[in-house]
This record gives structure tokens, C-alpha cells and sequence, in this order.
């Protein structure tokens, strides 16, 4: 038994017919050959014989916050207020829903200053707030970031040569000088 491209338990000219036949019927529409025969093989499943297992809900959070992770940098690592606002957003939207039912409260004359709903809300504006501008700042970061990058050599300016410099430099025997600034005084 061979193990080819996942087809475990075939012959191996079998396992090429079926192969051969998965990139043909994309186009053909043709029936899978009839020399791959599926059957059951039984596996022999071992217990642990010492230690204990690894896998458990240590793992498994460290498994989501990995993926959380990866859709992060894969996703918002150049435009993180996609991510921030959004969140600020729906914490927004919630706030004013909250605050909206409650002013409806006070104008039929309910008491809403000693409920905690009213405090919720807005602790939810707030925060809201908060996730707008920290995505704020870290696209000015990225910004920033990036136009470091594409400085070149051609930008930078140190000096300017004075026309008592290019002199100096005419008759020197060494090919670098020294430039100095325009407004400088020369001595």
C-alpha cells in the first residue's frame, strides 16, 4: 500500500489512474477509472504509555490567538483603522443605541441617572473614541514608517559647494573635499 497525493490504501497504478483522472475530468466530465477499489483498513490505535497528553485548553487558546495573529498581520497590518475603526464604530453604535433608549426613558420620566446601563453606554462612547484614534495612529505610523523608506540617496542635500570651495577644489590634489553650508562663514 502507498500513500499518493492522499489516496492512502490504493495500488500505486491506481493511485496514478486516479490522478491522471482528477486533472482530466476538470475538463471531460468523465467517470473515475474502474481499477481504484476503496475498502476499510484497520488501524491499530495505541494508548499513551507515559506522560500525559499536551493537547487541552492551553493549546487550543493558543491555537486561536496564533490564528488571530495571522488575520491581523494578513489583513490590517497596512490599514489598521479597516480594524480599529470598525470596532470603534459598532462600540459607537451600540453606546448611542443605549443612550437613545434611555433618553426615551427620561422623556416619558423614568429616573436614568443611578441605572449602570447609563454608565455602560458611556463607557462605550468613550471606548469607542478611543479605538477610532488609536487606528488614527497607527496609520500615521505606517505612513511615517513608509516614507522613511523610500528616501534615496538623490533626496538628501548636506551642503552647498560656494564658488570659493569649487576653486579649492579645482586645485587640490586630493579628489574628496569637504563641503560646507552656503551661510556659513569661511575662515
Amino acid at each position: 500500500m502507498t500513500s499518493i497525493a492522499g489516496l492512502k490504501g490504493t495500488s500505486p497504478s491506481g493511485a496514478r489512474a486516479a490522478l491522471v483522472w482528477r486533472d482530466a475530468s476538470l475538463y471531460s466530465g468523465d467517470r473515475p477509472p474502474t481499477r481504484i477499489s476503496r475498502r476499510e483498513i484497520t488501524v491499530r490505535h495505541f494508548s499513551r504509555r507515559y506522560g500525559q497528553s499536551r493537547y487541552g485548553w492551553g493549546r487550543t487558546l493558543s491555537g486561536l490567538f496564533d490564528l488571530i495573529t495571522l488575520v491581523m498581520l494578513g489583513r490590517y497590518s497596512h490599514k489598521p483603522l479597516h480594524f480599529f475603526g470598525l470596532l470603534g464604530l459598532a462600540c459607537e453604535f451600540l453606546g448611542f443605541y443605549i443612550l437613545i433608549i434611555l433618553g426615551i426613558g427620561w422623556v416619558q420620566g423614568q429616573w436614568i441617572g443611578n441605572r449602570p446601563i447609563f454608565l455602560v453606554a458611556i463607557f462605550l462612547l468613550l471606548s469607542g473614541l478611543q479605538f477610532i484614534f488609536f487606528g488614527l495612529l497607527a496609520e500615521l505610523l505606517i505612513y511615517l514608517s513608509g516614507r522613511r523608506e523610500d528616501c534615496s540617496i538623490d533626496e538628501e542635500i548636506t551642503g552647498v559647494m560656494t564658488s570659493s570651495d569649487a576653486e579649492v577644489s579645482r586645485n587640490a590634489d586630493r579628489p574628496s573635499t569637504t563641503l560646507r553650508a552656503a551661510n556659513s562663514s569661511s575662515s
